[in-house]
């Protein structure tokens, strides 16, 4: 039986930009023997400059903005589904990701998605109507899933009813927390 599709859900920044941020400026001098200086130092450059993204500007009643912060875009949108009683389905290959935050990720063991981000989800009825007024102001979005009438969280390639699918479990504590002992 298909689900009924409430909402659309928008990304706006990248996921775990802000942890990355943190990570290279904490764990410089081991990354440095890993990954060429110039590359360490044009990421630092990227993520510095996702810190200073500003919540984007909406004003339908139908849009609002949810901040991902701690716990990274798996658990802010496990939240934003908790609080607004529904279900979701998220298309993994389309929340925005740098390349360079996949790779210290993985040199840490950590995953990604449940690292602090400085990014925002845009919650609306129209997906596309919403992208252009938002990319007219400058801001850049990606559609990463939808809200459903339901209490599935739903994971996979694809967010409507075929592919393989996972469930977003209940949020822990953000991977970061792993490595950085200031965080705790």
């Amino acid at each position: 039986m298909p689900r009924k599709r409430l909402k659309s859900i928008l990304m706006y920044g990248y996921a775990a930009s802000y942890a990355t941020a943190v990570i290279l400026d904490s764990k410089w001098e081991e990354l440095s023997g890993k990954y060429d200086y110039r590359y360490l130092l044009e990421q630092k450059r990227i993520h510095q400059m996702q810190l200073d993204i500003e919540k984007p500007d909406i004003s339908r009643e139908d849009e609002f903005i949810y901040e991902i912060g701690k716990g990274g875009v798996l658990t802010s949108l496990y939240d934003l589904s908790k609080e607004l009683k529904c279900g979701l389905g998220i298309n993994m290959r389309e929340i925005p990701i740098i390349q360079s935050t996949v790779e210290i990720a993985e040199y840490f063991r950590l995953n990604p998605y449940n690292m602090l981000s400085k990014a925002y989800l845009i919650v609306t009825d129209n997906a596309e109507r919403t992208k252009e007024e938002l990319l007219d102001k400058g801001y850049s979005t990606v559609l990463i899933g939808a809200l459903y009438a339901d209490v599935l969280k739903v994971v996979n390639d694809k967010y409507e009813e075929d592919g393989e699918v996972s469930y977003i479990n209940r949020p822990a504590k953000d991977e970061i927390y792993k490595i950085m002992l200031q965080f705790r």
